[in-house]
């Protein structure tokens, strides 16, 4: 099916999950709100009553005017494994705000800016038009006035200069775990072990864009180094971020999410402007998702305890090539992340673990 007009191409119920950029084609879904709230990522995974799509020819969608009813700019980056879902959960509070997790257009784009050197053209006339776009559709609220906020994947940091560039009030919180924590997570799991090769990849592409950690074989890793790796090309990310935009974005730190929510969630909530801060943080610390699995919300009881039993199986488990792959960091050029790894520490209460030197994750 074809949609026909702009107001049903930029209505909430048709969300757009993807283009087709060889076909030169938007690609929509009907899909209603409970369905978005109940769904963990809005790729393939998102599950819908209706099974109707449609489609629309790009160049016709991006002459369609945005909507002037726009929801203000309000965004989580994050860097994988750091609670994000749970946070975007939280979040998500039916009558009161709309949170997408993960848009695949969004990834698109991050994926076309990442690759430009082998789609040059292709960068150059379409990545400007469809970040307006998506963003022009994400942002058009479901009730009048109400909050929109868009967790975007972990590989979509490359592309939050070029978002909070285009609206000064745009505002995000910055959502990590320590390096530690970070490690453990990609080592806990045979398929997140597996899944590490392509976190390499894309982290070396990254990084080889940034200019830091040259000269490093990814290939040649170990897991936990390559774990290593991969966060501290993000949280090179994280600090040019920072650096261009103090006033529009908030570091924060997984622990201190879990560990001090009571604290943590106001300052979030804040961050976001989402207004009536006591009143949505009763409701986000009353919430359920505290007690369930951000990514399968059938799986109940499973909260912060759980979560740190998982992580000193694995610290126990994996302790010689946790060891190995400290010592090898020890011996690293970090270039400029070195003096930003302690305002990650300081810029949530001090939550995170000290690492070896004296840096901190």
């Amino acid at each position: 099916m074809q949609l026909t007009d702009c107001a049903a191409a930029f209505s909430p119920g048709n969300y757009l999950q993807r283009f087709d950029l060889e076909r030169k084609l938007a690609c929509f879904r009907q899909v209603a709100a409970a369905e978005l709230s109940r769904a963990a990522f809005l790729d393939d995974r998102l599950e819908t009553a209706s099974s109707a799509t449609a489609t629309l020819p790009i160049d016709r969608l991006l002459a369609c005017r945005l909507p002037d009813s726009r929801s203000r700019t309000r965004l989580i980056f994050h860097t994988a494994y750091c609670c994000s879902t749970l946070l975007a959960r939280l979040l998500d509070i039916p009558g009161t705000t709309t949170v997408y997790r993960e848009p695949v257009t969004l990834h698109q784009l991050a994926v076309l800016k990442r690759r430009a050197h082998e789609f040059e053209q292709l960068y150059s006339t379409c990545f400007a038009p469809l970040l307006q776009l998506s963003l022009g559709k994400l942002f058009t609220p479901w009730g009048d006035g109400m909050p929109v906020i868009v967790k975007l994947t972990d590989s979509s940091n490359n592309i939050a200069e070029d978002i909070l560039g285009r609206d000064a009030a745009a505002r995000a919180i910055l959502l990590y775990s320590g390096m530690i924590d970070f490690v453990v997570s990609n080592l806990k799991l045979a398929g997140r072990r597996k899944f590490l090769g392509l976190f390499g990849v894309r982290a070396g592409r990254d990084a080889a864009c940034l200019g830091i950690l040259q000269n490093i074989d990814i290939n040649r890793l170990a897991d936990a180094q390559r774990a290593i790796y991969v966060w501290l090309v993000q949280v090179e990310w994280y600090r040019r971020i920072v650096t261009r935009f103090p006033a529009q974005v908030r570091l924060v730190n997984s622990a201190t999410l879990i560990g001090a929510p009571d604290r943590t969630i106001p300052l979030v909530i804040d961050q976001l402007a989402l207004g009536g801060i006591e009143k949505i943080t009763d409701r986000v610390l009353a919430s359920r998702d505290w007690r369930s699995h951000a990514k399968d919300i059938n799986r109940a009881n499973f909260g912060a305890t759980d979560r740190e039993g998982e992580k000193h199986r694995v610290l126990e488990s994996c302790s010689g090539e946790i060891a190995q792959a400290l010592a090898w960091f020890q011996e690293l050029d970090l270039g400029p992340v070195a003096g930003f790894l302690p305002q990650l520490e300081s810029a949530t209460g001090g939550q995170g673990e000290s690492l070896p030197g004296g840096l901190q994750p």
